[in-house]
């Protein structure tokens, strides 16, 4: 009776394993894309990495579809194949049947509308006030229209068994640069020297000075704005922090074509498609300045008496 029972659990113990690891997986997924575009140097490249549980040798093709939003939708603007055959001179794949699918072309195959990029909104404050002893920032944001790219990669086994991943890129290659005119400005006149804080004006008539570049972005919604975001640093007061009026200029270039940016000896004006101006009145009570509106005898009577 006892060796029945062994033989029985044996039997129970061996068939609850084999039901576990006979299940077979099924995963089946697209991960780790990437899509370039730089039609300054004239190249697409693409890139996805395909899971298949039944290898990748079973995989039939991969696809990448593109198409640009304009007009309230999508447009197609190229189908193409990947390869994952290690053709690094021909396809752009390096290691063949590792499962990364890729491709190398010519930029100008897409059919890209020309859509110029252009401030839509700047989100600036007006008016700041230096803290009195701690470092701060003013925040900017933009949002800017560009050129919205949807690229859908598809993986096919056969008509009943696929996998898709989506990506969103801006397809302009945009850069938002920021000058800034401070001849406005109430500044420390000895900056090198920590121990000394004397203001004057600023006479120096420099005009616009390139101060620098925001790069990074984020989609707006369904449609092709992208918002653009930084950070502008400020000294306290009790640090001879500037204040008066400073004049920012916001200016959109288009690196596709002409792959520069503004510096004192080169405007880069071939590549500026859209140019906005904000003012920025900068205030601090203790500057031994009175700002009309945002100072008063109230307010600040150590610089409004």
């Amino acid at each position: 009776m006892h060796k029945f029972f062994i033989i029985i659990s044996t039997l129970f113990i061996t068939s609850c394993v084999n039901e576990v690891t006979l299940e077979p997986s099924t995963h089946f997924g697209i991960e780790n894309v990437q899509v370039e575009v730089d039609k300054f140097e004239n190249e697409l490249f693409l890139q996805a990495e395909v899971d298949y549980w039944n290898g990748i040798e079973n995989i039939a093709f991969v696809q990448a579809e593109l198409s640009i939003y304009q007009s309230g939708g999508y447009q197609s603007i190229g189908s193409f194949n990947l390869f994952d055959d290690g053709s690094a001179g021909g396809n752009g794949d390096i290691i063949p049947g590792n499962g990364i699918y890729s491709l190398l072309a010519t930029a100008d195959q897409l059919d890209i509308p020309d859509i110029e990029a252009e401030i839509k909104s700047i989100n600036m404050a007006s008016h700041y006030q230096l803290d009195q002893s701690n470092s701060d920032s003013l925040s900017i944001e933009l949002t800017v229209s560009g050129k919205l790219l949807k690229v859908i990669f598809t993986a096919v086994v056969s008509e009943t068994i696929s996998a898709q991943f989506t990506k969103y890129i801006n397809l302009s290659n945009t850069y938002i640069e920021i000058q800034i005119n401070a001849d406005g400005m109430y500044k420390d006149k000895f900056p090198n020297d920590e121990d000394i804080c004397e203001r004057e004006w600023d006479l120096t008539n420099f005009g616009f000075v390139h101060y620098f570049n925001i790069a990074n972005y984020s989609q707006f919604g369904s449609s092709n704005n992208f918002t653009y975001s930084t950070k502008i640093p400020f000294r306290p007061l009790d640090e001879c922090g500037g204040t008066g009026e400073a004049l920012f200029k916001f200016n959109v270039h288009d690196m596709d074509f002409l792959n520069c940016l503004s510096t004192e000896a080169n405007a880069c004006l071939g590549n500026l498609t859209s140019a906005i101006e904000f003012p920025l009145i900068i205030t601090g009570c203790g500057d031994n300045y009175c700002t009309s509106i945002y100072e008063s005898s109230t307010s600040c009577p150590e610089d409004c008496e």
